[in-house]
């Protein structure tokens, strides 16, 4: 029997519950240990993060299986420990703001030369969507061929 543990089932998995009063040295033991920045990886895949602690200016790492802190040295299956990868992006400084114009002159300035960026940046949207008017597409050159073939034709049967 499993002592201050409850099974249940979860899927098609069977997991284990901790009861209070069984608690307590569980997490005292925790509060000894410091999570450090590896995990130890299983022969069957499994991961889990390791802990350590200084005794007597020795590290002793554990891990945490079902509840219980096992020292590394006593658990099987142990192929290797890995370095956790950082997973916090690049901190981003906000972008600085223009200095406000002076007077009205200034600000008509700074409003075209926005109205102008805005065009040139859509023009370039536009030109990368439909491609350059002059360089048709060869499907669409093949289009305009029969449409010009066509319009001479009847222009010189006119």
């Amino acid at each position: 029997m499993l002592s201050g543990l409850f099974l249940f089932l979860v899927g098609d998995k069977t997991e284990m519950s901790l009861r209070e009063g069984d608690s307590w040295p569980y997490l005292t033991m925790k509060q000894e240990l410091t999570e450090s920045d590896h995990e130890a990886v299983f022969s069957d895949g499994r991961r889990l993060p390791l802990f350590f602690r200084n005794r007597n200016g020795q590290n002793e790492f554990f891990v945490d299986i079902e509840y219980k802190w096992i020292r590394t040295s006593n658990v099987p299956g142990i192929v290797r420990y890995e370095k956790l990868l950082d997973d916090q992006p690049p901190v981003q400084e906000p972008a600085v703001e223009p200095a406000k114009p002076k007077n009205f002159a200034e600000l008509q300035q700074r409003t075209q030369e926005q109205a102008r960026n805005t065009m040139v940046e859509r023009y370039g949207q536009n030109k990368s969507t439909n491609g350059d008017p002059g360089n048709l597409s060869p499907k669409w050159a093949a289009f305009a061929e029969a449409g010009k073939r066509a319009r001479d034709t009847a222009f010189r049967s006119n």
